[in-house]
C-alpha cells in the first residue's frame, strides 16, 4: 500500500475516532435512522453498519470502519466515508461532498447527486442515472456510468504501487455524459473504455483505449 492509500485508510479511522466523544458513535453495533428522522451532527460507527432511512435530513458525515452504509431515497447527508464495506446510495438522494471506501463498492441509483467526489481504492464503482459535480477515482474498480449519468469532472485511475494488477474497464452507456478528461496514471495498467454512440467523452483519454459499444 503506497503513501496515498495509507493516508486515506489512517484518515479515515482517525476521523471516526477523533469525533466519538462529542458525536453519535457506536462501537460493535450498527445504526439505523428511521424514515424522515432529522440529525444534527456526524454519525459513526465500529464495526457496525449505517443504514439512514427514506426522506432523511442529517447536518453531517457518516463514516464506519468496517461495515455498510446506505442512504435511502430522498435522504441528505453531507459525507460518506467507510473502510471496510460497501455504499449505497437510494434514488434521489443529496450527499453534499465526497463519497469515499477502501474495500468495498459504491452504488449510486437514478436521481441521486453526489456533490464531491467519489473514490475507492479497492471496489467498484456504478452510477444508474446519477451525478457526481467533481471527480471519480479508484486504483483497482471498475467504473460504470449507465442510464444518462452525469460526471462534471475527470475519471481517474490512480497509480497502483502492486505487482499484480488486473484489467480495469470503464463503461460509459446510456447516453451518459463525462464532461472532464479519462486519466490513467498507473501506466502499467491495461484500462479499456467502452462508450456507447450515445454517450460522450468531453475532455481527452490518457493511456486507456476507447471502444464504441
Amino acid at each position: 500500500m503506497n503513501f496515498f492509500k495509507t493516508f486515506f485508510v489512517i484518515n479515515i479511522v482517525l476521523l471516526i475516532f477523533f469525533n466519538s466523544a462529542c458525536e453519535s458513535t457506536s462501537v460493535n453495533k450498527s445504526i439505523r435512522i428511521k424514515d424522515g428522522e432529522k440529525v444534527s451532527g456526524d454519525i459513526s460507527s465500529v464495526n457496525g453498519s449505517i443504514r439512514i432511512g427514506k426522506n432523511c435530513q442529517i447536518d453531517g458525515d457518516c463514516r464506519t470502519v468496517n461495515g455498510i452504509i446506505e442512504i435511502g431515497q430522498n435522504s441528505v447527508v453531507d459525507d460518506i466515508q467507510t473502510v471496510n464495506g460497501r455504499i449505497r446510495i437510494d434514488e434521489n438522494a443529496v450527499i453534499n461532498d465526497d463519497v469515499s471506501a477502501v474495500n468495498g463498492k459504491v452504488d449510486v441509483d437514478k436521481g441521486a447527486a453526489v456533490k464531491g467526489d467519489i473514490s475507492t481504492v479497492n471496489g467498484k464503482i456504478k452510477l444508474i442515472g446519477a451525478s457526481v459535480s467533481r471527480n471519480i477515482q479508484t486504483f483497482n474498480g471498475d467504473i460504470r456510468l449507465l442510464e444518462a449519468s452525469e460526471l462534471e469532472g475527470d475519471i481517474i485511475i490512480k497509480d497502483s504501487s502492486g505487482k499484480n494488477k488486473d484489467d480495469l474497464i470503464i463503461k460509459i452507456l446510456d447516453a451518459s455524459i463525462v464532461r472532464g478528461d479519462i486519466r490513467v496514471e498507473d501506466e502499467e495498467r491495461k484500462v479499456t473504455v467502452y462508450k456507447s454512440p450515445d454517450s460522450e467523452i468531453m475532455g481527452k483519454v490518457f493511456n486507456a483505449e476507447v471502444v464504441e459499444e
